[in-house]
């Protein structure tokens, strides 16, 4: 603690084994105001009188009278020499205007008072007071942190949001690469199966073609077999001339088609010989298929 210097305060703290800084001597009450103020000391002797006097610089919000010590001491006047017969003169005058002296006294001192909760029960009623500074204290720096903590969280969502949108963009070029790759396989796959299907119809193709041929040829000769001696030789000669290695693919019509002139065919020859060399013709309904 401080006290001004060879005060009655200061030999009270003496007395009463207080922690003065002996090095530093402080001899006016601005001076250690401002020690306390910026909290270098705990605190400061001061007379009650002197505190009253000086409310400008005491009477602060951030401090407190912590505690009242009632201690005696004698104000005077100090004669030496021949005026201490004036010593006498003193003190009638003293007996006699006391009530003036105090009067005066009364009017240029404030008294001071403790406070009168101790100080941890004063700062716990003043958090919840909403009149009291320390509250007011308390909701600004709520205030302040929660506008803080808003601002942080929608910065942090610009950025969440920028690195989600950054992040979503290689996934969809993923995602069209695999759908490009995926069109490319069945493009290739259904490509592959026309060229076999396309294979296969060539292949059923010539089949067909060349079991018409051959059915073709055998009802030629058996028309020929069944003509005149006499005409014979020019049917051999148109037949021989006749380029069968052309034809056309046959329709299940023509088909059925071919199969009756077969039946009449057989019908009218009674040689079994000439009927094993008719090809036979078989017609499958809705497949649409022949098979010679």
């Amino acid at each position: 603690i401080s006290a001004i210097y060879g005060s009655a305060e200061y030999n009270l703290g003496l007395r009463k084994n207080a922690r003065f800084d002996k090095e530093k001597k402080h001899r006016n009450f601005e001076e250690i105001y401002e020690l306390l103020s910026s909290n270098q000391i705990s605190g400061v002797l001061i007379d009650g009188y002197v505190v009253g006097s000086r409310k400008n610089l005491f009477e602060k919000t951030f401090l407190r009278i912590y505690r009242v010590y009632d201690y005696s001491s004698v104000y005077g006047v100090v004669t030496g020499g021949n005026s201490t017969k004036l010593g006498k003169c003193f003190r009638d005058y003293i007996q006699q205007n006391i009530a003036l002296i105090f009067q005066h006294v009364a009017e240029n001192v404030e008294a001071i008072q403790e406070s009168p909760e101790p100080l941890e029960v004063e700062r716990s009623t003043g958090v919840f007071d909403s009149s009291s500074q320390l509250f007011r204290q308390n909701l600004m720096i709520l205030l302040g942190a929660l506008g803080v903590c808003i601002l942080l969280g929608v910065v942090w969502e610009i950025i969440y949001r920028v690195k989600k949108r950054l992040k979503i963009q290689p996934q969809d070029n993923r995602q069209v690469n695999l759908l490009s790759t995926e069109i490319t396989q069945m493009v290739t796959d259904l490509k592959s199966q026309v060229f076999k299907l396309a294979l296969e119809l060539k292949e059923k193709h010539k089949r067909q073609r060349r079991c018409h041929l051959t059915a073709k040829k055998n009802s030629r000769k058996y028309q020929y077999e069944q003509l005149e001696p006499s005409t014979k030789n020019s049917a051999k000669d148109s037949c021989e001339d006749e380029d069968l290695s052309s034809g056309i693919v046959a329709g299940p019509r023509m088909f059925q088609k071919a199969v009756g002139e077969q039946e009449s065919l057989r019908e009218q020859s009674p040689d079994p010989c000439l009927i094993e060399n008719l090809a036979p013709f078989h017609v499958k309904g809705e497949k649409r298929e022949s098979e010679a």
